[in-house]
């Protein structure tokens, strides 16, 4: 862990800490993902769901389908 993370969060040794895992992140992003498509009403749209979540879990930028359609 970097001096500069440890200096900045006041981290001293023994202290526990929760470091976010890229899985968890892209699973909280595809949730993010699925729960706006519920509200614009496109979900409907998405022919097989469990290709498109794989698809958006193997993306390098899970937002990009937010972001292009903003």
């Amino acid at each position: 862990m970097p001096k500069r993370y440890i200096d900045e969060n006041h981290l001293r040794l023994g202290d526990i800490v929760e470091l976010d895992e890229p899985v968890a992140k892209q699973r909280n992003a595809v949730q993010e993902i699925v729960s706006y498509a519920i509200k614009k009403g496109s979900i409907q749209s998405i022919k097989d769901p469990v290709s498109w979540q794989r698809e958006q879990r193997n993306a390098t930028n899970p937002w990009e389908i937010i972001e292009t359609e903003i």
